[in-house]
């Protein structure tokens, strides 16, 4: 596993990995480049589940780090152009997770057919497919959401923490099997662009830990 982990995270000057407990690991880097690109790069996947990286201090217990958090980048569709501005753009990524960044061009603009923003959203929940807003002339339309580099998920709740063959809702009494028609699906799936200018530099990250769902947690 040790490896395996090291692959992923790419990482060049080495690093330790020690064993805790829960299913956690402590993971500790040999040079800041590749610490560096662990953290910004998430999410990370293990396995092809989700596997939550956050930072340690020296003066906390990694046992005790927080690992329900995870940053994604998000694809917001169908946002009027008089809405792509970075206030109301916040409100969006806060009405979804915790808002961390927007994508720009170079002149500092965000706007095209959807917008590109960072957004740390709780792993527990289940991915928010879309959003009623208000246009400025108060009308109300949907916004739709895409992820970049989405782990596994379920397709029946939308949480990252299972696959729909061991999902509850499958146990509940009077459950009809969807099939095809899933309330979630791959078109949840975003594809990975060259990336732009952030507008807004990324909130500073809580020290802790990291984690893969259903499995691996990892700490560094």
């Amino acid at each position: 596993m040790c490896a395996s982990i090291r692959s992923m995270l790419l990482v060049v000057h080495g690093m330790d990995i020690k064993k805790l407990l829960k299913g956690r690991i402590l993971m500790r880097f040999f040079h800041v480049i590749d610490h560096q690109r662990a953290v910004k790069g998430c999410p990370w996947s293990f396995d092809k589940n989700i596997f939550i990286l956050n930072v340690v201090g020296l003066d906390e217990n990694p046992m005790n780090i927080d690992l329900n958090w995870c940053e994604f980048f998000i694809h917001v569709h169908n946002l009027s152009l008089s809405r792509m501005n970075l206030g109301f753009v916040i409100h969006i990524g806060n009405r979804v997770g915790r808002f961390r960044e927007m994508e720009t061009d170079e002149a500092g603009r965000a706007w095209g057919i959807s917008l590109r923003i960072r957004v740390a959203i709780n792993v527990n929940n289940p991915l928010k497919m879309a959003l009623k807003i208000r246009t400025t002339g108060g009308d109300e339309h949907l916004v739709h959401f895409t992820y970049e580099m989405l782990p596994n998920f379920c397709y029946l709740c939308g949480r990252m923490e299972h696959i729909e063959k061991y999902c509850e809702i499958k146990f509940e009494e009077g459950f009809i099997d969807p099939r095809e028609d899933m309330p979630y699906g791959p078109w949840l799936r975003a594809p990975t662009p060259s990336r732009g200018r952030f507008q807004v530099k990324k909130q500073p990250a809580a020290s802790g830990v990291g984690h893969s769902s259903n499995t691996e947690k990892c700490e560094h």
